[in-house]
């Protein structure tokens, strides 16, 4: 009797949890994070659980990375999009509500960089990202470890160059014995980053996506980088960038990008329910030639203001001009 007893008390708690798995949901609510503390200046980051390990970077005092475990003394973090290891002597470690507590205001730039790094001067375009005051970047062409480029990591470079403490790499294609693709600087965490591929033909294109943690809670950012191609391969490129955008299960949420199609094209072709904040300023060609293909999206809720344009086209910067918008992203 004590035996079937026991069993139905345990299928009733499975029973239970199953209904109403208020506990795990709870969790699932909140982010850890590592809080770099007791140094100086910045503490070394290294490849694996060990100070005799590779060392890949250093994190600034107050910075804050995402905890993916431990491992003997020292916090797995998520570093720029890559695992890697801090000492818990010089963390710590704090819980954040991904929920958005109140409404966060953000400036949100996107530039196409003309290939960084094989053509485009660093210190230039850093200058034009920090009079463009933004918080946080989407941008595409950038090399990293190219031989075109002198083997250097300018995803690296230019987030120093520019002043910020976050950024994350998507390859696109390896080239010259590195890598091309786009990159997200940022002066939020970021908390979790991964790259989608979004075409199957010719070049291969993708879209970086990372969660930010800002005071408020988690903001969704994606970059992207659209196929210049006929009108079906952007279509089907759309389509699939859409349901990626999907997958993630974002509800408020920007995309900066190079489109290579029209604000006009845009507005007729996606399905997703989002609003374009550039339909004023020629980003790409001259004279007569002068086209709107640089764009920042953002979904249903979210308010835009103050548009604006850094004329990098016509100095020579880039082969795009570079635009913000500052967004007010709503609580919930």
């Amino acid at each position: 009797m004590k035996r079937i007893k026991l069993i139905s008390i345990l299928l009733c708690a499975a029973l239970l949890c199953a209904l109403f798995p208020l506990r795990a949901q709870a969790a699932s609510d909140k982010v850890e994070v590592a809080v770099i503390t007791n140094v100086r200046r910045d503490v070394n980051v290294r490849a694996k659980a060990s100070a005799l390990s590779t060392l890949v970077g250093t994190a600034n005092k107050d910075t804050k990375y995402a905890i993916l475990g431990t491992e003997g003394d020292f916090y797995k973090i998520l570093y720029n999009g890559a695992p890697a290891y801090v000492h818990r002597d010089y963390v710590e470690k704090r819980s954040y509500s991904q929920a958005l507590t109140g409404d966060v205001n953000l400036r949100i730039a996107t530039f196409n960089v003309k290939a960084l790094g094989n053509g485009a001067k660093l210190e230039q375009v850093a200058k034009a990202i920090r009079e463009s005051g933004a918080e946080v970047v989407g941008l595409q062409e950038v090399d990293r470890h190219t031989s075109r480029s002198g083997k250097v990591d300018y995803a690296k470079k230019l987030a120093e160059a520019a002043g910020y403490p976050y950024y994350y790499f998507s390859k696109a294609i390896d080239l010259g014995g590195g890598e091309y693709g786009t990159l997200i600087l940022s002066k939020q965490p970021i908390i979790h980053a991964e790259t989608f591929k979004l075409t199957s033909t010719g070049e291969n294109r993708v879209m970086g996506y990372v969660q930010l943690l800002t005071n408020k809670g988690l903001v969704h950012f994606f970059n992207v980088h659209m196929p210049n191609g006929s009108a079906s391969l952007k279509v089907s490129t759309l389509r699939t960038m859409e349901s990626k955008i999907k997958s993630t299960g974002a509800k408020n949420y920007i995309v900066t990008g190079d489109f290579n199609a029209s604000a006009d094209w845009l507005e007729k072709n996606l399905k997703i329910d989002v609003r374009l904040a550039n339909k004023e300023h020629a980003t790409f060609g001259t004279g007569s030639n002068t086209k709107i293909i640089d764009n920042i999206l953002y979904s249903k809720g979210i308010s835009p203001s103050k548009l604006g344009r850094i004329e990098t086209l016509m100095n020579k910067v880039s082969d795009h001009n570079l635009i913000s918008v500052r967004v007010k992203i709503p609580k919930g």
